[in-house]
């Protein structure tokens, strides 16, 4: 005789869970401020090349207190960021987080960025549609360089400057504050073969 009696009866096909997906650990959400994070850089200037939003300086910091656009392809650069990048070092990718919104939900922010101090940007990537309370939206990404190869000397408070532009949809474009992380890897020799026994 068999120890036991049957198998109890399976639970059939059990799914999952919904489709909305989860989120990157400590990613920002709707409402809140750019995440503390050292890998991302804060500008501490503004206004050397375009100065055309209202109170520029205000982007400095996620605090709600906010650097505004009320027309179209207005313009305000950002500099002053210190990357401390080694120099040798390969960049492999560019991400900008930004902390924005709009008077009503519409109109979109363009991000470009320099390596000549302003005299020449990157073609332009754009914020997804900006909601009516603050959103943190990110242009860029880790494989991302912006159509062009970097060398570390252009990251230099000199060299970099980022560039936002208002696309306006009838409302005022709010921001509140702008980060920047440079993904690069140490330059190194090739991958030498093992020693002998």
């Amino acid at each position: 005789d068999r120890i036991g009696g049957a198998p109890p009866a399976g639970d059939g096909d059990v799914g999952g869970g919904g489709s909305d997906g989860g989120g990157e650990a400590g990613e920002e959400v709707e409402g809140a401020n750019i995440v503390s994070n050292p890998n991302y850089i804060k500008p501490t200037a503004t206004g050397d090349i375009h100065n055309e939003w209202t109170n520029g300086a205000n982007a400095y910091d996620s605090d709600g207190v906010y650097a505004t656009a009320a027309s179209t392809n207005l313009r305000q650069t950002y500099n002053g960021f210190e990357f401390g990048i080694p120099g040798g070092n390969t960049i492999q990718g560019i991400d900008v987080k930004i902390d924005a919104s709009g008077t009503t939900a519409a109109g979109t922010i363009d991000v470009a960025i320099s390596w000549d101090g302003g005299g020449s940007f990157t073609s332009a990537k754009a914020t997804p549609t900006l909601s009516g309370t603050d959103v943190v939206y990110t242009v860029g990404g880790p494989a991302d360089t912006w159509g062009r190869s970097w060398s570390t000397s252009e990251f230099s408070t000199t060299n970099f400057r980022l560039r936002v532009t208002a696309q306006t949809s009838a409302n005022t474009l709010r921001l509140d504050a702008l980060q920047i992380q440079v993904y690069h890897q140490a330059g190194g020799g090739g991958s030498g073969g093992g020693g002998g026994i």
